[in-house]
């Protein structure tokens, strides 16, 4: 499987959480239906040092040093 889908994420509280977790649990089922493996590439966020409960490797940033850079 060659093609991937990123994700980014506007926020990191409840909703954008459970879409982390559905995205890291069902990651096999969710690429064998897309086609292509599906991976979280960036989440924008207000505090980037709050504590949260993440699992994976994406670029966690504060929403004012956005930039279109962040999403390649």
């Amino acid at each position: 499987m060659k093609a991937e889908i990123k994700i980014g994420l506007l926020g990191f509280g409840t909703v954008g959480g459970g879409v982390q977790a559905v995205l890291t649990e069902n990651a096999a089922e969710i690429a064998q239906k897309a086609v292509a493996a599906v991976s979280l590439k960036s989440v924008l966020v207000r505090d980037p040092g709050k504590k949260r409960k993440v699992t994976g490797n994406f670029l966690m940033t504060i929403f004012s040093g956005f930039t279109p850079e962040t999403w390649r």
